[in-house]
Formats: C-alpha cells, structure tokens, sequence
C-alpha cells in the first residue's frame, strides 16, 4: 500500500473517530480501547488499519512501531505457512471461528491468540480482515507444562536405563522452552569428579553418551555451591570469570544459561542447566520454574535408577558366574525340590531325559533318574547328611538313565538362611571326570598309535637325551644302518658318524638355536659303507621352556646325491659340445665370407663390361644371390651374438619395392623351374619407405618364400 493511501486511511479513521464523538457514542470508543480482548484490522494485504491497546500491550510494541507493518512480519516463521493459508480462505468469504495466530512479540517469544476472523466485503471486493481474539499463551503454557510433568513422570517409571531417560526429559523439554543445549551433571565425591549422564551442547562435541572431569573451579561446582536456581547472562558469566575466578569449559560463553540443583534428600548431588548462544532473553521466570520440577523428577530418577542399576549389576554377575560355569549346579529345598538350576543343569536332563526340568519339581523326578537304582540309597543318605549341615564329596555313575557309563564328582553344600541360619536349601555341583578316569587308557591307545607310527617310518626317527644318547629309534634303522635296535638304544648318536667328533661338535653347537634342518651327515654302515643323510632336529621342552630331549629324522640322499652329481657332469658334457659347435659354425662363417666377397667383387667387375639385357639380368641375379649368401653367413655369427645376447635389431631406412626386388631376383629362376610365376603387388595402404632392419626382413620373407616354392 502506498504511503498516500495510508495517508488517507488514517484520515478516514480518524474522522470515523470524530463522528463516533460526535455522535454520542464514545463510550464504545473507550470500550474498544480498554477492552482485554485483542481486535485487529487489516487492510487486504494484511496491513494493520487498526488495533486496539490490547493489541499492542500484548505483543510489547507500540502503535508507532508496528506502523506499517504487516501481519506476516509478526508471525511466527514455524505457523506463518498455515495462518496466511487460513487468512486467504477467509478472504473467499468463509468465517473462521477458533481461529489460532501464533506471533512474535518485542522479546521474540511466542504469542498464542485464539478467536474469530472474518472479512468485510463492497462490490465483492475484500475491504478489510477484522479479528476478535483472546490471549491464550498462559492457558497454553500451563497445558504444556502439565504435559510436560506428566511426560517426565511416566518415562520416569517406564524407562530402563538412565540415558534413555534424560533423552526422553530432553525431548520433552524442547517442546516447552528453548533446550537445544541441555546437560545434567553430577558430583561423584568418590571419584572426585563430575559425571555427566547426558550432554548434548552445540560448542562442545562428544562421541560418548556421558563426559567425566575431575572436580575443579567450574561453573558447576559454583552453582552447586550457591545451592539455588541460577539465571546468567553472558556479563553475569564474564563477572564470574573475572572475580570468581571461574573456569569456563568450552570454546563459547553462552548469551544466557540457567542451572538449577538437583536435591536428593534435601543434599545437592548435581545441577541440570539450559544454556542459548544466541540470545540472552531466551529465557524467563517460568522457563526457570518449569526447569525446577524436570530437576526434581531427574533427582528421582537419578536415585532410582542407580539402585536398580546396583541390583541389576549384583544380580547379573551372580546368574553370569551361575550360568558361564562348567559345572552343573542345582539348589534344592527341604521338600527336595528343585529351586534353581543352570544351563548345564537344563540341558543335561533335556539331552537324556528330552523333557526341560521346572522349578518346584521332585528332583528324583529328574536327576535322580540318571542314578543307577544301587546307588540312589548312597546318594539319599548323602542329601539327608548335607541337611544335616556336613557338606558331601563322593563320585558316582551319571549322565544317563539308570547311570551310565560316564563318571562325575559331586558335592552337596548346605545353605543357610539368612534370617535365622537355620539350613533351607542344598546345592549340587557335579563335574564329568570320565575324561579323567580314562586318562590312563587314554594314554596306553595313544602310545600304542605313536608307536605304530614310528614303525611305519620309512626315514629314521629318533630321541636322545640331552647327552646325545640315542633313548628312542625307529626300526627302519635296521634298513638303512644294518644296525639293530638294540644295538643302537643307548649308544651316542654321533658313534655312527664319520668324522663322529667334528659332527657331533656341530650338532651341539646348532642345536643352541632351538632347531636345525637340513644338515648333512656320512653316516658308516654296520658293513661299512658311508652313506649320505639329511637331519632335521628339534630340541623338546617342557611346559616350563626348559630342554628336556631332542628329536630328529634322518633321511638317506646318498642316490639323490649321486644323481646330482652325474645330472652336473652330464651339463658340463653338453655345454663343452655346444661350445664347439659353435666354435666350429664361426670359423666356418669367417672361412666361407673370405671367397664370397672374392665372388662378388668379380661380379661388380663383370657388371661393368658390355654384357647384353639377358646376361646383365643374369649377372645381376647372381649378385642378389651372392649377396644373400652372405648374409646367411653373418646369421651364423650372429647365433653366437644371439646367445651372448649381444644381437641388435637395426633400425635404418628402407624400401619395400628394392626389398621384393631382391627377393623376386633370388627365387624367380627356382620358382620357373616349378612351373609358377612370381611377382608381387603392393596394396595402396603400405609406405614406401619404413624404418626397419632390412636383412631380418629379407631373412623372414625368403624363407616365407622359399617353403612356398617348395611346397
């Protein structure tokens, strides 16, 4: 709207002002402006024409300042999508009644106004919004916080843990106050420290559900100190710092922070606080009020749950070390019947009785099922004794029905009631020893399986003590010695070494690192041949780390050996041939290149003089010829290069049409005498010049050539 129309609206108000007066009536005036209820009109793009004193007391401006002004711009951004929606469906005509407008006042806080809103119309045209409202944020604040107390109360009793609680108080309370910053802190005398439960700050990042700190010269402990609800502004904060000497954690001074205690049992044992970073008025009075009850209700909680917390600890490591036990384990009471029992307990009666044992059942229903009938008197008079408060320790069959072949160890233990020491229950813990029982079995089989091992032993195993006295060997010492084991048991293992004295020195000297592989002896055969072995040892210690024997295989490589040493001569014979035939090749070469540069100086010569088309062609053929010739010759030195890796591949202009000339001269008269004709043709994609090696080339395509002629 244009400030002249303004101009003139203002006139034609304040002349409808006049004539109001004029007419008698202004007592409606005074009605209008002293009346609790807020009425506005707005110009059809939502301008303010008019408003009365309620109007503005209620949003802390004055008539000055909001002139001009807009609706929208007092909107709350959160609600202004939805209220100018509303205020266009009035503009159609319709009378919104219960009508809600969310603003924000002078402090930026919400405002709630409830009421009607409807729309004057000329010529079908919208003249004006006019809205009769009443104040509602009290009546609102007073439900939120209901809803808050009763919120906070039943997640104080629902929930399990004490940060999923503090989380649900957090929640909560950014529904009713600015709280985007929340913590809850608590003093560990202890420790000596401050605990925090729950943190959540936007200058202060923590990966961890809690932050732990050594109590020092914080603003919580001055809070604590000071014992009542605090509101601190940022100059508040920095007076603090300056005289108080307080240490503030964090990169950021707050603009405005609240910190109320937490009591439990008229004792401080903590402080809950809000803080804002932005804007020192965010908070007032009853933000302070509504912070004191979350205090309390996280007081209780506090407490409550650090009990259940204790209980449940106590409780959890009792059914761990009950249930992580490798023993069985029962109670039960003077009625004999179970009262308690394990996982192993369970699950050996469901694996030989396939039913799952109750608590209160007779237990000769279940585990005296698995006592043969001979040792159930026994086991009777056992329980009768360990009521009789004379703990029990006997062994007997069980595991099975009527016993079975398995051994287990059992004690009765009598347990005391707290409240008169009179004994009330029994406990059972049994062991499965069969493992034990059998042990000595156990081992005889297993000796009896390491010998046949040792006897199948196609090298020779052995041990000797620490002295080198051979204490065990396998019979394939016999093959491979020709001794027996008899005459080798109890002997050094070095007597049967050539050179026994420098061998042995060796092996000892080796056998300081714990192990040796690979080593080669000359072992004397009972007939007194020297055969060749590989040893591999390893010294043997105790569980302590101490060397108590030595171990080790032998093995003969005397044929392996042997057929080495003739694989070496048989190489040496076969590069000595190679040799000469090289040598033989390249003095062949150098003789041969001698007269063939004898033949094709002559040919030059012969060039030169008057020769007819026919014979110069002819004469020229055997140039070509004699020039390949010796080419084929350089090759043969070239096979030595070749193997010294000294060959080079050239890479020197050439030209492909004086290449095939070469080629056609050298094969045309052989290529005749088979009845074909040989030409070439070149496709027009192919240079006429390349840079290449021209022998290897001609190399290749003469004998492409030459089997081609022939086959």
């Amino acid at each position: 709207m244009s400030s002249k129309s303004i101009e003139t609206l203002e006139n034609e108000i304040h002349e409808l002002k006049k004539q109001l007066n004029d007419s008698g009536i202004h007592q409606l005036q005074d009605l209008v402006d002293n009346t609790s209820e807020v009425i506005m009109l707005l110009s059809p793009e939502g301008e303010f024409m008019f408003a009365n004193t309620a109007f503005y007391e209620t949003v802390g401006y004055t008539q000055i300042e909001l002139k001009g002004s807009k609706l929208k711009e007092l909107l709350h951004p959160q609600f202004a999508n939805e209220i100018i929606e509303n205020l266009n469906k009035a503009a159609t005509g319709l009378h919104l009644q219960d009508f809600q407008i969310v603003l924000r006042n002078s402090n930026g806080k919400r405002v709630y106004l409830s009421g009607d809103l409807n729309c004057r119309f000329e010529n079908g045209k919208v003249i004006s919004f006019r809205g009769l409202f009443r104040d509602i944020t009290q009546r609102r604040q007073a439900e939120k916080a209901q809803n808050l107390y009763y919120s906070i109360a039943q997640s104080n009793l629902n929930t399990k843990n004490l940060h999923d609680f503090l989380s649900q108080v957090h929640n909560e309370l950014q529904k009713n106050i600015y709280a985007n910053n929340f913590f809850v802190a608590v003093y560990e005398p202890q420790e000596g420290a401050i605990n925090f439960p729950y943190h959540v700050d936007e200058y202060f990042e923590t990966d961890e559900n809690y932050i732990r700190r050594k109590l020092g010269n914080g603003l919580i402990e001055y809070s604590m100190v000071q014992n009542k609800p605090l509101i601190l502004n940022k100059s508040d904060l920095e007076n603090l710092i300056s005289k108080e000497k307080i240490f503030m954690y964090g990169s950021e001074l707050p603009a405005v922070q609240m910190i109320v205690p937490l009591r439990e049992n008229d004792k401080t044992v903590g402080v809950i606080g809000i803080k804002s970073y932005s804007d020192e008025n965010k908070f007032g009075i009853r933000d302070l009020e509504l912070l004191e009850f979350v205090s309390g209700q996280v007081a209780l909680a506090l407490n409550r749950k650090k009990s259940e917390a204790d209980l449940l600890l106590q409780t959890s490591r009792l059914n761990a070390v009950f249930d992580s036990s490798s023993h069985i384990i029962w109670t039960v009471n003077q009625k004999r019947q179970l009262s308690s029992f394990n996982k192993n307990y369970e699950n050996l009666i469901f694996k030989a009785l396939n039913i799952n044992p109750q608590i209160n059942t007779s237990n000769e229903k279940v585990g005296w099922k698995l006592i043969s009938p001979d040792d159930k008197p026994i086991l009777r008079e056992k329980y009768n004794k360990a009521f009789n408060g004379q703990t029990q320790f006997f062994e007997m069959h069980w595991g099975n029905i009527d016993g079975g072949a398995e051994w287990f160890e059992f004690y009765l233990n009598p347990i005391l009631s707290s409240k008169n020491g009179e004994i009330e229950e029994v406990s059972g813990i049994a062991r499965n020893i069969t493992q034990q029982k059998n042990a000595v079995l156990s081992l005889q089989n297993s000796e009896g399986k390491f010998r046949n091992i040792i006897e199948s032993f196609i090298d020779i195993y052995y041990r000797t003590d620490l002295a080198g006295n051979v204490t065990m060997i396998s019979p394939s010492v016999l093959i491979h010695t020709g001794y027996s084991l008899e005459e080798v048991m109890g002997n050094k293992v070095d007597k049967f070494f050539e050179n026994a004295q420098d061998s042995s020195q060796n092996i000892k000297t080796l056998l300081k690192t714990g192990s040796i592989t690979n080593f080669e002896v000359n072992v004397k055969r009972k007939d007194g041949e020297l055969r060749q072995f590989m040893l591999n040892i390893r010294m043997i210690k105790d569980s302590k780390g101490l060397p108590v024997e030595v171990e080790g295989v032998a093995r003969d490589i005397s044929e392996l050996k042997k057929g080495a040493e003739e694989l070496i001569i048989a190489k040496e014979d076969a590069e000595r041939s190679l040799k000469v035939k090289e040598q033989f090749l390249a003095n062949m070469s150098h003789e041969i290149r001698t007269p063939m540069n004898g033949i094709i100086g002559m040919i030059d010569v012969l060039i030169e003089t008057e020769l007819n088309s026919n014979q110069k062609d002819y004469v020229l053929t055997i140039k070509k010829s004699s020039e390949t010739l010796l080419t084929i010759l350089n090759d043969i030195l070239d096979l030595s290069k070749i193997e010294a890796g000294k060959m080079e591949i050239q890479k020197l202009p050439l030209d492909f049409e004086e290449i095939f000339d070469r080629l056609i001269g050298l094969f045309k008269q052989k290529a005749t005498e088979k009845g074909n004709k040989l030409s070439y043709v070149f496709n027009g994609d192919i240079p006429k010049y390349i840079l290449g090696d021209q022998t290897r080339l001609l190399q290749i395509l003469s004998n492409l050539t030459s089997n081609a002629i022939k086959f």
